[in-house]
């Protein structure tokens, strides 16, 4: 019988956004013990005050813990002390980061120690769209990016272009670059949209569902520029029925609900901070929207294509762009057309709905348990790599 070989994803925190699902759905998978992998899952000590709510979305399997402390760039003697007392503790012989900060942590480590463990970092969006808007930190941290990422041993990306992105700024011989999209939980979306389900949804929120309405889902952060969404949005409320619906929560909540308030749009533009179950908004929206300043393979756009929606999306460069090729259903404005977004949303919600039956096998790709096997098999190839 082989031996269990000791793995650890290290993540900042669990939140609620696409990169922190994802990771739940991954690291869940029975396949891991299936192929003799032990999980370990570690965090910042800053996630111990969520450890009920954690140990509640990871499976019973995936040995969870905490560091002493929290890992800093700023103090990296710390910071290694934090490492060595898991990673020599537990064993473990092959790490995954998820998030820019953490990836940085774990490659400086690896950096500074000149050790054998294997790195493996998950990268989710543009490593500078973190500093969008500000060249010289860009410039910064593209230099350090190139220094560190030669300790990389291998770089998931979640879409093609991305992946490419990664090996032209920061490829070194030594790295295995890998595109591996975002994993759908596509039976549980099944699930979330029972009868039962959706009449719960209906009756707490009545008066968005009275009328037609259009979607956003995305953490209230400028990342997503929801500040553009809503001024998009007020152009057009005298030409069209629908409302704006935005299910998130995050740190310009109170900005934008005073924007909302200023363009005297609360009885048009609704906020929902979190729902459990958001897949009956996808279910019965007229149409999608993604205005984020930048993005890898946002999960909400392959949700919406599950319930076969419009999407109208600004060009982020990666992930959206991809799936139009491959969707009739995606239409993507250009960023150098931007202020034109809310004549395109009268446009796509004027246009016929394709009914594109072909897209359920398309998104097969990005199943769950497919999503998992290949995670293995990338795992496999990095850790038999001398």
């Amino acid at each position: 019988m082989k031996k269990n070989r000791n793995i650890a994803f290290f993540s900042n925190s669990i939140g609620m956004g696409g990169a922190e699902k994802a990771l739940s759905k991954i690291v869940n998978s029975k396949l891991w013990g299936k192929n003799n992998y032990t999980i370990n899952l570690i965090f910042n000590q800053r996630a111990k005050k969520h450890e009920l709510e954690i140990k509640n979305i990871f499976d019973s399997s995936v040995a969870i813990s905490f560091l002493p402390g929290n890992l800093t760039l700023k103090n990296p003697l710390n910071s290694k002390k934090l490492l060595d007392s898991v990673i020599d503790a537990l064993n473990i012989k092959c790490v995954f980061t998820l998030m820019t900060g953490m990836s940085r942590n774990l490659l400086w480590y690896k950096f500074f120690k000149k050790t054998d463990l294997k790195v493996i970092t998950m990268e989710r969006n543009n490593p500078l769209g973190l500093y969008y808007g500000n060249k010289l930190k860009q410039l910064f941290y593209y230099f350090e990016f190139k220094l560190i990422y030669k300790n990389a041993n291998g770089v998931i990306s979640n879409s093609k272009e991305l992946s490419k992105l990664y090996e032209h700024l920061y490829g070194n011989e030594r790295c295995k670059y890998c595109c591996i999209g975002n994993p759908v939980d596509f039976s549980a979306l099944n699930q979330k949209i029972s009868q039962n389900s959706v009449k719960n949804i209906h009756n707490k929120y009545k008066k968005i569902f009275s009328s037609p309405f259009m979607l956003n889902v995305g953490r209230l952060e400028i990342q997503k520029d929801h500040t553009f969404l809503i001024n998009q949005f007020s152009k057009i409320k005298d030409l069209v029925q629908h409302k704006l619906v935005i299910l998130g929560s995050g740190s310009q909540r109170d900005v934008l609900l005073k924007q909302i308030e200023s363009l005297n749009l609360k009885d048009r533009v609704f906020i929902i901070e979190y729902e459990s179950n958001p897949y009956p908004f996808f279910k019965f929206c007229d149409l999608f929207l993604l205005t984020s300043k930048w993005e890898g393979m946002p999960n909400v756009i392959l949700e919406s294509l599950y319930f076969n929606k419009k999407v109208l999306s600004l060009n982020t460069d990666f992930g959206p762009r991809e799936l139009a090729k491959e969707f009739a259903n995606i239409h993507i404005l250009d960023n150098r057309h931007k202020e034109d977004f809310y004549m395109r949303i009268l446009e796509v919600l004027s246009a016929d709905h394709i009914n594109d039956t072909s897209r359920l096998a398309k998104l097969k790709d990005f199943d769950l348990e497919n999503i998992a096997l290949r995670y293995i098999e990338f795992a496999n190839q990095i850790m038999s790599k001398k």
